[in-house]
């Protein structure tokens, strides 16, 4: 476009956002002495909505205000924004064109220090209230948001009164029926009216106050509103790593669940995130935010947020990833999590390590995987256990709801607390739990216990379908869990791979336990793969002669780098566990296609194996690679007749 066609264009788009206050004060600088029209100008802020961000995936946007706008308008474009942080993010980075450039208005560097209150109010009313409210707030919610916000950026704005207009009840939530809300405000024997304007579903802005940008230095002490979009055209970039700042408003939106597998839940309404280095958070958390998703997720703040230890969380039902790759580590003790759903990753890749969530209520907890994933510190208290306060009784951390603990501990190097009463009769994952908890080590085998009065079964595993990857890299653990029903188990593959202090009993045997039915541990006739079972677990030589290997198809490495390893695995006919009426073939391999590295390494193996049926894996040229190699003791006319 040539210079007169974009000076016009632009004169236009700042035409169109000036208000009648706008206008008497342009008129006023076009009257001013030349002295004034000499002041010099500083550039305090951006126009129009400002992209945060949050994550790859999010992108936030943030309004400014408090600006007096001026005749001459500064269209110099945006530095080019930094390169995105998430490595996964391969999209190219945006380069702005003249169509994207944000109007920049110069205004004089005392400026908003010299609004009135009375102004400063309808300022600050204009730019981040109205059109901004949510269906879900009450008139006292808009009412006491307004007044904090003030107190915090103006303290001197004292005796504010305000009353509702068209809304009878001011508890009545504001829906979305009608726009003709209004606040009559009086200040200072003046009266106005303060209109609400559009009335958004179930979403509302958060407001922020800069402590101090690392970047810009300009925006320090002023507010901003922050709200999800995905539209990046026309906004600016800001790194919330490198800026201090305090919420004054927690926003928030309205989202679908998505993991529906394991978490059965309608629509909720979840704040907005704050990564970065937050300082401090308002104490009262609005009633209608139900998800405390990624709420600091990345954030950088000095171990502590000034606030949140006040937060009534009794409607949350969403705490998944609330602290991933946080530095939190407080306080957490007056949280009420009698509701919380899904705590999935809430405190992975931190270093929370506190005892306040010792006593947390977990009665309704489905999901738990990669709740302290990669947490080097933790190791604290999470047993079930009767808890007795003046307000009520209660089983603290009672699990017998949770569906997955899929890599709850994966990574967390240091946990070795005592987990042994555990409910997880309806737990349906539990691979890769213990996946490199090097010092665990504790009971965790099926038995009766007991928990207040209420007896419980521990560690029934009778629904657990996926148990790959256990107690893989678990060096410290060689516990007894020779009583676990694996009857549904389908997925046992590197269950023990590098569990190098492992060696226990794990047979198929019949169980009877006290007031339990009787049923068979250890049966292994659902599992389709025993690849790497035990690979690397060098200590391992217990007994598992007369498993159900009737549906396996593979066994690459199963017993790689197993030392120690020399039991009685050869085929067995019409196997009769106790008191059941179906017989079954043990170590029966006839459907094996593949054993790649089986016996690699398994420097004591010396059992008679040549009864073994590897009709199928003899068919091909493939799936025998270096299937004996290093197994030294073992005699040629011992092992199966695999061909080359």
């Amino acid at each position: 476009m040539d210079k007169n066609n974009s000076q016009n264009q632009t004169q236009n788009q700042v035409d169109q956002i000036k208000n009648p206050t706008d206008n008497q004060q342009l008129t006023n600088q076009d009257n001013s002495s030349e002295n004034n029209k000499k002041r010099l100008l500083k550039i305090l802020a951006f126009t129009g909505l400002i992209v945060v961000l949050v994550a790859a995936a999010t992108t936030v946007s943030v309004v400014k205000f408090c600006q007096v706008r001026s005749n001459q308008p500064d269209i110099k474009p945006d530095p080019a924004p930094a390169p995105n942080p998430d490595n996964s993010d391969k999209s190219p980075t945006p380069v702005p064109t003249p169509e994207e450039l944000i109007v920049i208005n110069p205004i004089s560097v005392d400026d908003e220090l010299s609004l009135s209150n009375l102004d400063y109010i309808k300022r600050v009313w204009d730019q981040h209230f109205k059109d901004k409210r949510s269906s879900l707030e009450t008139f006292q919610d808009v009412e006491d948001s307004f007044k904090y916000v003030l107190k915090e950026v103006r303290p001197k704005i004292k005796d504010l009164e305000m009353k509702a207009i068209n809304m009878p009840i001011t508890n009545n939530q504001l829906g979305l029926d009608r726009n003709d809300y209004k606040f009559e405000v009086t200040y200072e024997n003046q009266t106005f009216d303060l209109e609400f304007g559009k009335i958004n579903d179930s979403q509302r802005p958060s407001i922020i106050k800069i402590l101090n940008s690392f970047e810009n230095s300009s925006d320090n002490n002023k507010l901003f509103s922050v709200i999800l979009s995905k539209d990046t055209t026309n906004h600016k970039k800001i790194d919330f790593q490198k800026t201090d700042y305090q919420v004054l408003q927690l926003g928030y939106h309205k989202v679908k669940p998505t993991n529906q597998e394991l978490v059965n839940l309608e629509s909720y309404v979840e704040v907005i995130a704050m990564p970065g280095k937050v300082k401090q958070v308002p104490e009262k958390l609005a009633r209608e935010i139900t998800s405390l998703k990624a709420v600091f997720a990345d954030s950088k703040f000095d171990k502590k947020i000034s606030g949140i230890d006040k937060w009534d969380t009794s409607n949350i039902k969403n705490m998944s990833r609330a602290f991933d790759n946080s530095i939190f580590n407080d306080n957490l003790s007056n949280w009420n999590t009698s509701n919380v759903v899904d705590m999935s990753s809430m405190f992975a890749n931190s270093p929370f390590n506190n005892s306040s969530i010792t006593n947390w209520d977990t009665s309704n907890v489905v999901d738990m995987s990669s709740m302290f994933a990669f947490n080097k510190t933790f190791d604290q208290d999470i047993s079930t256990k009767k808890i007795n306060n003046k307000d009520k009784s209660y089983v603290a951390w009672n699990t017998s709801k949770v569906k997955s603990m899929s890599s709850m501990f994966q990574g967390a190097e240091t946990f070795n607390k005592k987990i042994s009463n555990w409910d997880t009769s309806q737990v349906i994952r539990l691979d890769e739990m213990f996946d490199g908890a090097k010092l665990f080590n504790q009971e965790i085998n099926t038995k009766w216990v007991t928990v207040g009065t209420k007896p419980h079964l521990a560690w029934d595993i009778l629904n657990v379908k996926k148990l790959n990857g256990m107690f893989k890299n678990a060096e410290a653990f060689n516990q007894n869990i020779d009583s676990w029903n694996t009857s549904k188990v389908e997925d046992i593959y590197q269950l023990f791979k590098n569990a190098k202090m492992f060696s226990q009993n794990i047979n198929t045997k019949h169980v009877k336990l006290v007031s339990k039915e009787r049923y068979i541990a250890w049966d292994t006739s659902n599992v389709t793969s025993l690849e790497g079972v035990f690979w690397g677990a060098k200590a391992f030589n217990g007994d598992i002669s007369i498993w159900n290997t009737s549906k396996v198809e593979n066994l690459d490495n199963i017993f790689r780098d197993a030392e120690k390893f020399n039991r009685n695995i050869d085929f067995k006919r019409d196997v009769l566990v106790k008191s059941e009426i179906k017989h079954y073939l043990a170590w029966d391999v006839k459907n094996v296609k593949s054993i790649n590295y089986g016996f690699y390494n398994a420097k004591s193996f010396n059992q008679n194996l040549s009864n073994w049926n590897v009709d199928k894996l003899n068919k091909s040229d493939k799936g025998k690679d270096n299937w004996d190699t290093g197994a030294t003791k073992w005699n040629s006319w011992h092992k199966p007749k695999i061909k080359k």
